[in-house]
């Protein structure tokens, strides 16, 4: 009997955790971009965020929804902590929280458009260069 009873209520309980809202996170310099999907496969399209800056009581600096896949994007004016509220306004929420570093500019950390094997590269190309055309004009002066 105690079987019978159990039984919907665990499938009810599966079907609701199969629709929990989960937010994926991902910070590049300042830029916040995030995907919300229903227990992390069904996008959730549409969805209302508001952003919120530490230390601001005011309110949200920020609204805006999510697009057709559950993507959000936004470009943080400033480092540090932000919070993040993501509601599909149909009993579903999750709040992030997330840390936005300091950027000297955009690209690598130290302000430079290129990483470090970028830059070697570069180098060694620009030497190779260098060394051929000293080679070419040496091989021209000497048939000449």
């Amino acid at each position: 009997m105690l079987r019978r009873q159990l039984l919907p209520a665990l499938l009810l309980a599966g079907a609701a955790w199969g629709h929990d809202l989960v937010a994926l996170v991902d910070v590049i310099d300042t830029a916040v971009i995030l995907q919300a999907a229903y227990a992390g496969t069904d996008p959730v399209p549409y969805a209302k965020v508001l952003v919120y800056a530490a230390g601001e009581p005011d309110g949200p600096v920020h609204e805006g929804k999510t697009d057709a896949n559950g993507n959000f994007a936004y470009a943080m004016p400033r480092a540090g902590l932000w919070r993040m509220v993501i509601d599909d306004e149909m009993g579903h929420r999750v709040e992030k929280t997330v840390q936005v570093p300091a950027t000297n500019e955009p690209g690598t950390p130290d302000g430079s458009p290129l990483s470090r094997w970028m830059r070697a590269l570069m180098g060694v190309a620009v030497l190779g260069g260098v060394t051929g055309l000293l080679y070419g004009y040496r091989s021209r002066r000497v048939r000449g």
